[in-house]
């Protein structure tokens, strides 16, 4: 429905009652003349059958008629003589229109048939003509009036004809748009020559785009000019000036001013300009000349009708060609953010993968650092248990019950330490899946790992543990692990750089560790008696390569990664916070 009031809203200002049905005799179009005549808006009747406001169509002498032109596509007359009320409408004298109609099929862009109708209003015609038939001498006079009403009748028709001609060429060029528009404006006021162009927005200059083809032939000017400034054209130009139409049916040089143009110009007898407006501003100039006749209103109307109608295909032209070449800018810009997108996708992936391997690395130095540590105790003894099976052989007491006792200690020595191997491989394993696991329970364990390196650095851990009952989790166990083994390193190197600056006794060495449960959150604080977090640095310690430590002490990637598993692959929050007398970390997890 909408695309037909969009494609006929051209016929809104014609003085003729004109209407569109569908095979169903559904209204699809109702202009503003029939409107007035019948005092039925196009929004009341449009979507409707038209059978339901004028019944009598029903009846065969209409409706096997207009079947016909649906059938057929042959057109259709409902002549002022028979038919003199098609559409019943009532003058302001409250005598009915005598109508003349003509049906027409129209075919749409999927193949569909409609029908056109167009109604003229010959009230006054078939008023005069019964005058003269009354009046016998006056019979030549009614012939050549009612020639004369038939041939305007037929320029309305093809006035008709050219707008709906005008409204089908939406991918023509702007060229080929213009020279339709002149040729019609030419042949339809009954003029020889004309001309087309447009307007640059300050209205100062005018862009010839047509010439009619008897101005190409009559021109005398070889090189014929396409740009024209306002200010020195003649009386053309005053319509852009003047802001009006402008008609003169006696030209002559004597009286108008012909500015700008050189000699062997077209002669002009009789001249009709009618400026474009839209928005206020005028867009386009039409002109045509030397008709054998005067210029009237009907020949203005006609005029400003197909240059109004053109304006307007042009403007949705240049919407449409706009929103076309938006639409591919738009879709070159996704591709290239596409692009862009899997490129920075990729880098941040191989980052990633660097800062991954470069943690496993970290955590493998610390891995070893911890089996030395827990291996000193064991192989002292071990060493003790040698140096004694030697003595034992020089005093004579190297028997079979020395050598059970011997071989059972360091048997023992050597499980711990083999016991030691598998405990950190397991740790620093990352975990296939998801599992359940006692989230105070592995605290412990990692505390466990690391025991001999704190012992070591005389560094004391307490944990406090708020938790009534064991609270299980199902996560990474083994990734949660080191995120906690990340932290309490941290908290070593941060305790050890304070001993080593002298704020804190060698002895003193603290790091405290709460864990709490509040509505189905767990949390564990660790912190720490050491140098603490400068205020400058803390929004940038969980950034990937930021360290505070010195070269060849940290890697500035053990706060990031541990951030990420914490956040992204368990769901929770690390975050950091001064306390009192140093730095701590808290852990947020969801159960």
């Amino acid at each position: 429905m909408g695309y037909f009031t969009e494609g006929f809203d051209v016929l809104d200002n014609v003085p003729l009652g004109v209407f569109i049905l569908n095979s169903d005799y559904t209204v699809l179009f109702w202009n503003k003349c029939i409107e007035e005549w019948t005092n039925i808006s196009a929004s009341g009747i449009t979507g409707s059958k038209i059978f339901d406001f004028y019944p009598h169509l029903k009846e065969p002498g209409y409706k096997s008629r207009i079947d016909s032109v649906f059938e057929s596509g042959a057109p259709t007359i409902f002549s002022s003589q028979l038919h003199k009320h098609f559409v019943p409408s009532v003058m302001w004298n409250g005598e009915l229109r005598i109508q003349h109609t003509i049906v027409k099929a129209l075919e749409t862009k999927g193949g569909d048939c409609l029908a056109f109708f167009t109604i003229q209003d010959v009230t006054d015609l078939t008023e005069r003509l019964h005058d003269y038939r009354l009046m016998r001498d006056k019979a030549f006079n009614e012939i050549k009036e009612r020639e004369r009403v038939e041939e305007e009748l037929k320029l309305n028709e093809a006035r008709l004809e050219a707008l709906l001609e005008l409204n089908s060429l939406n991918y023509k060029s702007l060229r080929e748009i213009a020279d339709f528009s002149l040729d019609k404006c030419v042949v339809l006021t009954g003029s020889h020559i004309g001309f087309l162009g447009f307007m640059t927005k300050d209205e100062s200059e005018f862009t010839i785009h047509a010439w009619s083809k008897d101005v190409m032939k009559e021109c005398a000017v070889i090189d014929k000019p396409i740009h024209y400034s306002i200010k020195d054209a003649g009386l053309w130009g005053d319509a852009v000036r003047q802001r009006k139409t402008i008609v003169v049916n006696d030209y002559d040089d004597r009286v108008y001013e012909k500015r700008g143009i050189p000699e062997g110009h077209v002669n002009l007898t009789r001249l009709l300009v009618i400026p474009v407006m839209s928005k206020g501003k005028i867009v386009s100039v039409g002109a045509v000349g030397n008709k054998e006749s005067d210029y009237n209103n009907s020949d203005l109307r006609q005029m400003r009708l197909l240059l109004d109608g053109m304006w307007r295909m042009i403007e949705r032209k240049g919407a449409e060609d706009e929103l076309s070449r938006k639409t591919g800018e738009l879709e070159k810009l996704n591709f290239t953010l596409e692009l862009k997108v899997r490129e920075e996708v990729e880098k941040r992936r191989q980052k990633e993968q660097m800062l991954i391997q470069q943690s496993k690395m970290a955590a493998m130095g610390e891995m070893i650092g911890a089996i030395a540590h827990q291996w000193r105790q064991p192989l002292t003894a071990i060493a003790l248990l040698v140096q004694d099976i030697q003595d034992a052989r020089e005093h004579n007491e190297l028997d079979d019950d020395y050598l059970n006792r011997i071989v059972i200690k360091a048997m023992s020595q050597i499980d711990f330490m083999s016991k030691t191997i598998d405990n950190f491989r397991n740790f620093f394993k990352a975990s296939k899946g998801k599992n359940e696991f006692d989230i105070a329970g592995s605290i412990n364990e990692v505390i466990k790992l690391i025991s001999g390196q704190l012992n070591n650095c005389n560094i004391s851990v307490e944990i406090k543990n708020n938790l009534e009952t064991p609270v299980l989790m199902n996560s990474y166990s083994n990734e949660f692990m080191q995120v906690v083994l990340n932290l309490v390193n941290n908290a070593k190197d941060a305790i050890i750089e304070a001993i080593e600056q002298g704020i804190l006794d060698k002895y003193d060495g603290l790091i405290s560790i709460v864990i709490s449960s509040v509505n189905r959150t767990v949390t564990i604080g660790i912190s720490d008696n050491g140098i603490g977090i400068p205020a400058e640095i803390e929004n940038r310690i969980f950034e990937p390569y930021f360290s505070t430590k010195e070269e060849g002490r940290g890697t500035g990637i053990g706060l990031y990664m541990s951030k990420v598993i914490i956040e992204t692959n368990m769901g929770g929050k690390l975050y950091s916070h001064n306390v009192v007398g140093g730095a701590g970390f808290m852990i947020e997890l969801s159960l």
